[in-house]
């Protein structure tokens, strides 16, 4: 479309001005070397030939840097608790959450051990290569400021899942004579607004937090695959179809045209030819 509107600008500008010289100049930009509609085939033929081969270098080219640059193998990170226990890496979990483990996954794993204290944890994750430390968030955030500064230079990476959180749960039996009494004060709590109060007024005082808990991980890395490479190729396809398509409709006007100009001609002629011929009686 740009270049259709470099052509008629082009075309019906005959006036020299700074405006001429600016179409002259988008012209170049775009490379368009002609200053008016080419109406020889031979020149749609090597316009669209030229068309054709800048788009298709300039994808090659751009697929194969990006998949130079891109090495599938070493960008896929480990989000996920089910991804974790099935690599290799040794886990180490926190004081909280190592009598837990086997609840959360059910195949316990040889590898998984704990460490007394949280700090010596992180130490020893900072100096292996082949250990993760499992810690809740608020756990984490306390006690790396707390480890000696050159094991400090060791990044860790937060998984996005919601498994490990720092939380205590009330267990009451049910021949417990106090659970009716529990369970009334909870459901008079709940009736009265004063559970709804809270969460809005301290816990989610923005009103979003129940928008992101179940957010799509839209930057997740994806490994490229043969649909990947072939999609971009098919919307090229569509667009080599198109011009074609406009290439041959082009050519039957230039046809249709012509012929009606001939026609046209040929009328013109023969009333001529009449008039000649009647002067001349």
């Amino acid at each position: 479309m740009c270049v259709a509107l470099v052509f008629n600008f082009m075309t019906f500008r005959r006036v020299r001005s700074l405006f001429h010289y600016f179409m002259i100049t988008w012209g170049l930009l775009l490379g368009v070397s002609v200053r008016y509609v080419p109406r020889n085939i031979r020149q749609h033929i090597v316009f669209f030939a030229w068309v054709i081969f800048s788009i298709a270098f300039s994808t090659v080219f751009q697929t194969f840097m990006t998949s130079f640059f891109t090495d599938p193998g070493r960008h896929h990170q480990i989000d996920s608790v089910e991804e974790m226990d099935a690599s290799n890496l040794e886990l180490i979990l926190d004081t909280y959450q190592i009598k837990h483990w086997h609840l959360m996954i059910s195949n316990n794993s040889h590898y998984c051990f704990s460490i007394y204290g949280n700090q010596d944890s992180l130490k020893v994750a900072a100096n292996d290569t082949n250990a993760a430390v499992l810690f809740s968030e608020d756990i984490f955030m306390y006690n790396y400021p707390l480890i000696p500064e050159g094991n400090r230079r060791t990044q860790f990476y937060k998984i996005r899942e919601k498994t490990f959180s720092v939380h205590r749960t009330l267990v009451m039996y049910p021949s417990n004579p106090y659970l009716p009494i529990v369970n009334e004060i909870v459901r008079r709590l709940v009736e009265s607004g004063i559970v709804n109060k809270i969460v809005d007024d301290i816990i989610n005082p923005t009103g979003k937090r129940l928008g992101t808990r179940s957010e799509e991980f839209l930057d997740e890395y994806v490994s490229l695959t043969l649909f990947h490479m072939f999609s971009c190729f098919s919307y090229f396809a569509f667009g080599i179809i198109l011009s074609v398509a406009v290439f041959f409709g082009e050519i039957c006007l230039s046809l249709i045209c012509k012929s009606s100009f001939k026609s046209k001609l040929s009328a013109i002629r023969h009333v001529e030819l009449k008039r000649r011929s009647n002067k001349l009686l």
